[in-house]
């Protein structure tokens, strides 16, 4: 379950709003924005939802849901509505701006003009 997001962890987490994600998620689905990864970089934004969706997973395979959570983790997994794979995005964006830089905490100019702006609102890093 969950195998888009089983990469490493790019910023420490706090486990607090870790538990709120994992709340939520459990009795709301999936809300906001995906998460974003790179198919040879990795994670992109998101740590603290892989790191709940991690938490999430485990609870699933040992069988600590209730029948209605499994139904929205089900529901998550199979639509992949959690997680966004921006490679060409990113890869396009360094083809095209030769040797300049970019950080993790802002990565707007990397998707400004792309589907992800749509998010920028809820993604902290923009």
């Amino acid at each position: 379950m969950f195998d888009h997001v089983k990469m490493e962890l790019i910023n420490n987490v706090d486990d607090k709003k870790v538990q709120e994600i994992v709340n939520s998620i459990l009795v709301n689905g999936w809300v906001g924005s995906p998460i974003l990864y790179h198919n040879s970089i990795g994670l992109i934004t998101g740590s603290h939802r892989v790191k709940a969706l991690t938490i999430i997973n485990e609870m699933y395979e040992n069988e600590n849901l209730t029948d209605d959570q499994v139904k929205i983790v089900e529901k998550i997994n199979n639509t992949e509505e959690y997680v966004l794979d921006v490679t060409y995005i990113i890869d396009e964006w360094m083809e095209n701006n030769p040797g300049e830089e970019w950080e993790y905490d802002s990565i707007g100019k990397l998707f400004e003009g792309t589907e992800v702006e749509i998010w920028k609102d809820e993604i902290v890093e923009w």
